[in-house]
């Protein structure tokens, strides 16, 4: 076959220094593909603790250009038949009973936006009342139809669809073949999740895609909290191979420039010829563009550090529903001056508090803890200083450690870290 360059289906291989390429083909009727859970192929990671993940839809029909699935070939939508969905969703349901697993991922690229959707919905609302099972479900919202969207996320429990901008500015989304709701729509998907009790409005922005500017990024970032997202998820523009934005010519037209990083927590130690190496996985990401240098993309990232940690965080109040407060942080009102902590709500609000007169013109590093319990520990400068009990009921709250390169986390024991200085 090499000899004769032949191409093969969905095949690339390199002869010598030429590059053969075939063509690409999708298996149109996904359903001849056995279920990995049907089969039992799966049934020895139950006990593993590992997050049962199901796709119902495959393909997007939107073609964003730094998206790996924006491709052509990829915008035919095949779908696999509702019968099957629903009995891999109760055999799921019925091998994770008595099991840590509360959580199910939905792999479809636009969950919610298609009719079927409300019939897996109407699935997943089932064994959630047999099995009270999932609890927690991850799926992509779609990037149309709301109305339908919101229609299933009222079907079930657990599930927060999104709403994903990328970018507020017309010329960006243009560039980069971007298809949004429209403003109103926008917003009736983020007042009905801010309705929900139990979810939290979100949106996703990417710094530095094509046209973008400092002043672009800052307005979207105004465009979501205006309109009262709670959660901002700001990412980097990564150039995907294979993807239209990562072509030559595209990185040309739009005067793309580019940096390398190392994945957190990607480093494998392999021995190699009776060697170790260390073998890392890298991202190649865009640090400027034509309207953006890359010291304005620095500012572009602490800004988003920023909105990560305070905004997202909600480091200075959060309240109840009733509009009760369940945590607040500020200067404490008495003479010493100094920072406090309150947690819970009316006769069983604690505090925790630096005990220290801060106005003293000097940095200071204060971090406060509470764990799942009911214990709130204030450290000021690395020291202990205070610890406080309270009758709350231990839920933690939705803060974390930022870490500088993806989406802040939620942990069991929730933190917060930020500096002060008086001016």
């Amino acid at each position: 076959i090499r000899d004769r360059l032949v191409s093969i289906v969905n095949t690339t291989y390199l002869l010598d220094d030429e590059l053969i390429s075939g063509p690409q083909n999708r298996i149109q009727n996904v359903n001849d593909i056995p279920s990995p859970y049907l089969t039992g192929a799966l049934d020895k990671f139950f006990d593993t603790g590992l997050i049962p993940m199901i796709e119902t839809t495959r393909g997007c029909p939107f073609t964003c250009a730094y998206c790996a699935d924006g491709l052509k070939v990829k915008s035919k939508i095949y779908r696999y038949e509702s019968s099957r969905t629903e009995e891999e969703l109760n055999y799921i349901a019925k091998k994770v009973v008595n099991t840590p697993i509360v959580d199910l991922v939905i792999t479809d690229l636009n969950f919610g936006m298609y009719k079927q959707d409300l019939v897996t919905a109407s699935y997943i609302a089932e064994i959630q009342k047999l099995y009270a099972y999932p609890k927690r479900i991850s799926a992509a919202s779609g990037k149309n139809v709301p109305k339908r969207i919101t229609e299933v996320a009222s079907m079930i429990k657990g599930w927060s669809p999104g709403g994903s901008i990328q970018s507020s500015d017309k010329d960006v989304l243009k560039a980069v073949k971007r298809s949004n709701l429209s403003l109103d729509a926008y917003k009736q998907v983020i007042v009905y999740l801010n309705s929900l009790e139990e979810a939290k409005s979100e949106t996703e922005i990417i710094l530095a895609l094509p046209n973008d500017t400092k002043n672009k990024h800052f307005d979207s970032i105004r465009f979501a909290i205006e309109n009262k997202v709670k959660s901002l998820r700001i990412f980097q523009a990564i150039m995907l191979l294979g993807t239209e934005m990562a072509s030559p010519e595209y990185r040309s037209k739009y005067s793309l420039q580019t940096s390398f990083r190392i994945l957190p927590g990607t480093v494998g130690l392999y021995i190699i010829c009776g060697e170790e190496h260390a073998a890392p996985e890298v991202e190649e990401i865009i640090t400027a563009t034509e309207g953006l240098s890359q010291s304005e993309y620095v500012e572009c990232r602490i800004m988003d550090l920023i909105v990560s940690t305070v905004y997202n965080n909600s480091i200075f109040s959060m309240h109840n529903s009733s509009g009760g407060n369940i945590f607040r942080i500020g200067a404490a009102p008495d003479a010493s001056k100094g920072i406090y902590y309150n947690f819970g709500v009316g006769a069983s609000e604690g505090r925790a508090s630096s005990g220290t007169n801060l106005h003293d013109n000097q940095w200071h590093n204060v971090f406060i803890s509470k764990n799942t319990g009911s214990q709130a520990q204030f450290y000021l400068d690395n020291n202990l200083v205070s610890t406080n009990n309270s009758n709350t009921d231990g839920t933690p709250f939705n803060l974390s450690l930022i870490h500088i390169s993806e989406p802040t986390r939620r942990y069991a024991i929730s933190y917060s870290v930020f500096g002060l200085k008086k001016k």
